[in-house]
């Protein structure tokens, strides 16, 4: 209930920011214009794919895949055809699954982030006047606003157990999460014009590169937990501005 609801506020909140993109874009975008230094676009980006987390194998426990979606806004600052930096704001549901057996019982732990991120990639395209494919990579600074856990227990596929904790910050954790992340994101994809603006989709990397707990966890030995993600998206920008 928690995290619908806060999908329906981000869901609203890009509705109207892409309306009003509507109304102030310019129809006669094109990806071969020259004569245009700069050309400033802005939209929205969603997409959907899984989210794990490396060093997290502990005696016969199996770390599995979890859903990863993610929402947000998007502002593209191309340099005349075929470079650009890209500019954006987003929510980003991502943690992991820890499944463990012991005889007839099976046990599964969903630990599960609210991430705010801020990539700032770096875009190259190569194409025509209606189909590009890009490239990009960059950085992610990220911010954790919350999280929960989610324990279950199954005997021969049969639900015997189940509970759900939130990871509120200002409350003692066993294992204390840190407020700010950082990811290495690199990913590919296509732009296509349609409209007033343009339609992308791709695929992206997201490589988290600090731990994310704030101290070592039992049986870790030192290694960092850091958190890794991929996700297919897709989006679209409108033309809002150029300068000669």
């Amino acid at each position: 209930m928690y995290i619908c609801l806060r999908m329906r506020q981000l869901l609203f909140l890009l509705t109207f920011f892409s309306c009003a993109l509507v109304l102030a874009a310019e129809e006669t975008d094109t990806f071969t214009v020259q004569q245009d230094r700069i050309r400033i676009y802005a939209g929205w980006r969603f997409g959907f794919g899984g989210a794990t987390q490396s060093n997290t194998v502990v005696g016969k426990e199996n770390v599995n895949w979890a859903i990863s979606p993610t929402m947000g806004a998007v502002a593209w600052i191309r340099f005349r055809q075929n470079f650009g930096l890209m500019l954006e704001g987003q929510y980003a549901l991502r943690g992991y699954a820890l499944r463990s057996e012991s005889g007839d019982t099976s046990f599964l732990t969903r630990q599960r982030f609210h991430f705010l991120e801020f990539p700032l990639l770096v875009h190259a395209s190569l194409g025509n006047e209606k189909f590009t494919e890009f490239i990009e990579v960059g950085l992610a600074p990220a911010f954790l606003s919350g999280g929960y856990r989610e324990q279950s227990a199954y005997w021969n596929d049969l639900s015997i157990d189940a509970s759900y904790e939130k990871l509120i910050f200002n409350r003692p954790q066993p294992f204390p999460l840190k407020r700010f992340d950082l990811s290495f994101i690199i990913g590919a994809g296509l732009g296509v014009k349609l409209g007033p603006g343009t339609l992308h989709s791709g695929v992206r990397l997201n490589i988290g590169m600090l731990d994310i707990y704030k101290d070592e966890r039992f049986c870790y030995d030192g290694a960092s937990q850091l958190q890794r993600s991929f996700n297919l998206h897709f989006g679209y920008v409108w033309h809002v501005k150029s300068f000669k």
